[in-house]
């Protein structure tokens, strides 16, 4: 069992191998004559560990590196939805911080009357009226802002 935990250990040996490495998972599996690989977790999937093992003649269950992908990248996961017509949330994608900032503002202020766009002496775009989306309390962090703002688009859709 690889990375395994302690609630497992009384029914299986744990091992604690790089899970993601593949020459690590290749050789574990063949000196534990392992007749079939599971794997749970979204990492080694991304490393190509499914496809080694395949490519090395285990049974395995689960994606591989190509197939994951609608996992591992919500923005691929969102381009085949919206390439292939499946209903999805809206959604953009950024290259700088600016852009990103702008789109969310927009999207709270149209959502919840929330916000509003200010840009500061430096040309930088900043977001205002903040007490209204945390109760007045201040943020930490940016992330803290950016949080409660997408708690709060969340709790406004309808």
């Amino acid at each position: 069992m690889a990375p395994g935990n302690a609630g497992i250990a009384d029914i299986a040996d744990i091992s604690t191998i790089n899970i993601e490495n593949c020459d690590e998972v290749v050789k574990l599996a063949t000196q534990e004559k392992i007749d079939f690989v599971i794997i749970g977790p979204e990492a080694p999937l991304a490393a190509g560990v499914s496809d080694e093992l395949k490519n090395k003649g285990f049974l395995v269950f689960g994606p591989s590196k190509a197939a994951a992908q609608l996992e591992i990248s919500k923005s691929f996961m969102k381009d085949v939805c919206t390439t292939v017509n499946i209903p999805t949330a809206k959604y953009s994608k950024f290259n700088d911080l600016v852009s990103a900032k702008k789109y969310v503002a927009q999207a709270l202020e149209r959502k919840s009357g929330l916000a509003g766009l200010d840009d500061d002496k430096n040309g930088e775009l900043g977001l205002i009226d903040f007490k209204r989306i945390k109760g007045g309390k201040p943020f930490n962090t940016e992330l803290d802002w950016y949080q409660s703002m997408l708690t709060e688009i969340g709790q406004t859709k309808g």
